[in-house]
């Protein structure tokens, strides 16, 4: 049973929970901005991770807050990859995740040929496919540079789904509400992405 003290501090811990997400919505609040593609807008934090993960010649973890909009980031850093000629992997860790890519790749960006199946001999432009299947059969080859777009990409500091990290994809962006693992999988994801190049917490933009 919760005393006067107990429940003080609850109200407390509650108005501070509140007191963040406010913020978080105020940062969020802004009207997207219009890329390229006329179906596909950005919030400002949005334009501005995708900004910084292009100067670091596509290459980066964008770390964002569960909910923020990471997977925009993503189909954004996608059309571009489109635009240049790049064909793009999407690697999730599971099913569901891989469906929920496919919904938002055919709302945001229609015009893409998005193709599920490894080895299919379709013209697709973006594949996506769970980091299981990808480290049993390569989905590009070394002839073939794309741009890899790892989401829950702390997962993949494990030695099994590191396999499927391959020198292949010139471009490689990380989506991660958090990428510190606290083991060598850490070191593996910074060798091969590079490091956080932008981080926005439920305070708001952090920045590089």
């Amino acid at each position: 049973m919760l005393d006067d003290l107990s429940i003080d501090d609850e109200i407390v811990r509650l108005q501070e929970r509140l007191n963040e997400l406010e913020r978080l919505k105020q940062s969020m609040a802004a009207p997207p901005a219009a890329t390229s593609d006329p179906g596909l807008s950005l919030f400002p934090w949005q334009r501005d991770a995708l900004d910084a993960w292009s100067d670091l010649r596509q290459c980066g973890v964008v770390q964002a807050v569960t909910g923020a909009g990471k997977t925009r980031v993503g189909i954004a850093a996608i059309a571009e990859a489109l635009e240049s000629g790049v064909r793009a992997v999407v690697m999730v860790p599971t099913l569901v995740l891989q469906q929920q890519w496919v919904n938002s790749l055919r709302e945001l960006l229609p015009v893409a040929h998005v193709s599920t199946r490894i080895g299919d001999e379709s013209s697709w432009q973006v594949m996506v496919t769970t980091v299981q299947s990808a480290i049993h059969r390569a989905v590009l080859s070394r002839s073939q540079p794309g741009l890899l777009v790892a989401d829950e990409c702390h997962r993949y500091g494990a030695e099994s789904f590191a396999r499927a990290l391959g020198p292949e994809y010139a471009w490689r962006l990380g989506l991660t509400a958090t990428l510190e693992r606290g083991d060598g999988g850490d070191a593996i994801l910074t060798d091969y992405f590079g490091g956080v190049c932008w981080l926005f917490t439920i305070e708001g933009v952090v920045g590089v």
